[in-house]
């Protein structure tokens, strides 16, 4: 009997929402979590890989698939979010980079089109991969508690389906009255 293959570890990308206006509770929330985002990542298996993207007002690669995973996790300070001046671990495994557009990324103003983006370019890239979102607002409000997604999110997750791509979005605002009723 032959020993089973050694998994080949996961492809992660970490996308972390900033709000460009600097909302309290967005802001604090941003505090709070990215050292936990670092806790995730620090916490991954050797054979994994995670790219880390940022979204203010366009989206930036900040680091391509790597299995540094605390060069990685150090990308991932609250200072370094919104600065974006360390340099990123060296990559290795597939290349996220090659398949983003810088100039489509620039373009992606609006975090429907950046998640559209983000899912066309994984797409290439074989095998499943997952897309983990710290942030504060997928959708708009509507008249009442109604969030609506319009046809720039179906768009884009048919693109991340199409890349084969699990989406886990986590809320970074604190807990709202709504959220606690329904907890």
């Amino acid at each position: 009997m032959t020993p089973a293959a050694p998994p080949e570890g996961r492809l992660i990308v970490v996308l972390i929402q900033v709000d460009p206006a600097f909302h309290p509770s967005r802001t604090s929330g941003l505090l709070r979590m990215t050292p936990r985002a670092a806790q995730f990542v620090a916490g991954l298996g050797p054979a994994d890989r995670v790219a880390v993207l940022v979204f203010r007002s366009h989206l930036q690669l900040r680091a391509d698939f790597s299995d540094d995973l605390a060069g990685v996790a150090g990308l991932l300070t609250s200072t370094e979010v919104l600065e974006g001046k360390a340099p990123a671990p060296r990559a290795s495994g597939p290349s996220l980079a090659e398949q983003l557009s810088p100039d489509e990324a620039r373009n992606a103003a609006s975090m429907d089109s950046a998640l559209e983006l983000i899912g066309r370019a994984l797409a290439p890239i074989p095998g499943p991969k997952s897309l983990v979102v710290y942030g504060y607002a997928l959708g708009s409000l509507t008249a009442g508690p109604r969030i609506t997604l319009d046809d720039g999110y179906r768009r884009a997750m048919r693109a991340l389906t199409a890349g084969r791509t699990s989406v886990f979005v986590l809320d970074i605002t604190p807990r709202s009255r709504w959220r606690s009723s329904c907890a």
